[in-house]
């Protein structure tokens, strides 16, 4: 698979943002992001695609630092700074890899699968190499996104199942992919690109086009927590609509010598690393579980 290293050299931040792109976060009077608390003074953009925990420790630990950990809230109160809320536009390799395996998407042998706001293509990519996806479409908006996505797909020969269509999803083209699809994947896709009206636009394209009974829906975060930001009155019925589909999220990885020795002495072993342990895993499943699958009912 295209490797991030690669990838970076061609993308001018750490956000993975197009040249110009800007995000949108709530205005006073708007309702909340999808990301609870979320603000443009509290949270940064890093494409987890291009940027694992390696790499991002990397960035903090560089001289000068690349990356912050944290911010002020009160610039005459340096010392009382509180940590950045970390967010990205792409799936990072093990939430791919999750997606594309048996817990979740399982054989796609003969089936199509449409990414709706495709930007680097990680999903793209993993799709490709990851499943058995008959026909994989790209729907971005974005022409310097489609272009470098174009470049890839012709320079690793991935044009026998991959199609990027440059598109805005409302548009008669990107009514068309979602209708044909038999899998959408909806990840952060509206909710940081537009105020809420043109949110309700685009959930609404989605309700009306993606209605073929057994066609599923890949989306972080869930549905429920994605259109919050439209009035409830003009929202998607979801219960009308879809049906969620539980999913064999993994579970927390165990020590075996640890579990052996707690077993041995009837008690939980003693390990200073052991709470700084727990946080690590409890990030790690969440990072699974904002995973969510429905079906069209």
């Amino acid at each position: 698979m295209l490797t991030a290293v690669e990838l970076r050299a061609a993308v001018p931040n750490v956000a993975g943002d197009a040249p110009g792109e800007a995000c949108h976060f709530p205005q006073p009077g708007e309702q909340g992001t999808a990301v609870k608390g979320c603000t443009e003074e509290n949270s940064v953009f890093v494409d987890s695609f291009l940027y694992d925990d390696e790499a991002m420790e990397a960035l903090h630990e560089a001289e000068p630092p690349q990356l912050s950990r944290s911010y002020c809230p009160d610039v005459a109160k340096p010392k009382e700074c509180l940590p950045l809320n970390f967010l990205s536009h792409s799936l990072d390799l093990q939430e791919l890899g999750f997606i594309f395996s048996s817990r979740c998407l399982g054989d796609l042998k003969g089936r199509t699968i449409c990414d709706v706001g495709s930007r680097l293509g990680p999903v793209l990519w993993g799709a490709y190499h990851l499943s058995t996806a008959e026909r994989i479409v790209g729907v971005e908006m974005n022409g310097w996104f489609c272009d470098l996505q174009r470049k890839i797909v012709k320079s690793r020969n991935l044009g026998d199942r991959i199609a990027v269509i440059e598109a805005d999803i409302c548009s008669e083209q990107g009514q068309k992919q979602l209708r044909e699809a038999d899998v959408v994947v909806l990840h952060n896709v509206f909710e940081f690109f537009g105020d809420a009206a043109a949110i309700e636009r685009c959930w609404t394209t989605v309700r009306a086009c993606v209605s073929r009974k057994g066609q599923r829906l890949v989306t972080v975060p869930s549905l429920e927590e994605a259109i919050k930001k439209i009035d409830a009155s003009r929202a998607p019925n979801l219960r009308e609509w879809v049906a969620e589909i539980p999913l064999a999220y993994p579970e927390k990885e165990v020590d075996p010598e640890q579990a052996q020795a707690q077993e041995q002495e009837g008690e939980v072993a003693e390990d200073d690393s052991s709470d700084d342990d727990d946080e690590d895993e409890d990030e790690e499943t969440e990072e699974f579980t904002s995973i969510k699958m429905y079906v069209v009912k």
